[in-house]
């Protein structure tokens, strides 16, 4: 059959090499189906709760940043495990099958970043999560005004990476200030 080959990696996940010594039943090669590919992805420990099959989730390759792939998560591991022999981060590893291969660019043993959409909220207001610092009065954000800026305390949500969900003490339209994580804690941009 022709195809791309694949050596498997060892249970150390070092790669094999001539002389290494298998065993019954070790994976060694493996000829995969370019045209049907799944993602091996992890998550951390302290996420796995909140894993559930069918789960949506929107990749992209490393090496291919600029497009969007989406899939749906097909199998979730159920053990915890170290992420690696040197790592001894805890992970929950899960199968996402890919809606769409790309044939093109997508080859086996790719690196990718992912999100896996675990809740959906609808009808709620949402502000950029660098919007929000705290003092000794809570979290506050920035309001840009009229005549300058307010600092204000409003009632936030559930949050994500990326955004916070706003209960109370903001309105649409108004504008907030996102912190400028590449300069000083005092910078701001809208």
């Amino acid at each position: 059959q022709a195809g791309t080959l694949i050596i498997s990696s060892d249970w150390e996940g070092k790669t094999r090499q001539v002389g290494d010594q298998a065993w019954l039943s070790d994976q060694i090669l493996e000829l995969p189906d370019l045209n049907n590919m799944e993602a091996l992805a992890e998550v951390d420990e302290i996420a796995a709760g909140r894993l559930r099959l069918g789960q949506s989730v929107s990749l992209r390759l490393d090496a291919y940043s600029e497009r969007e792939y989406s899939g749906r998560v097909s199998t979730i591991r159920r053990v915890v495990q170290k992420r690696s022999a040197d790592d001894p981060t805890k992970v929950m590893r899960l199968i996402v099958s890919i809606a769409a291969t790309d044939t093109e660019r997508m080859r086996p043993g790719m690196r990718f970043t992912g999100v896996i959409t675990t809740d959906v909220i609808a009808d709620v207001l949402s502000i950029p999560r660098q919007a929000v610092s705290s003092d000794a009065s809570g979290a506050f954000v920035i309001l840009k005004t009229a005549v300058g800026h307010k600092k204000v305390y409003p009632d936030f949500g559930q949050a994500n990476q990326q955004l916070v969900a706003v209960v109370s003490g903001l309105q649409r339209g108004d504008l907030v200030l996102i912190q400028n994580p590449r300069v000083t804690t005092a910078s701001w941009e809208e």
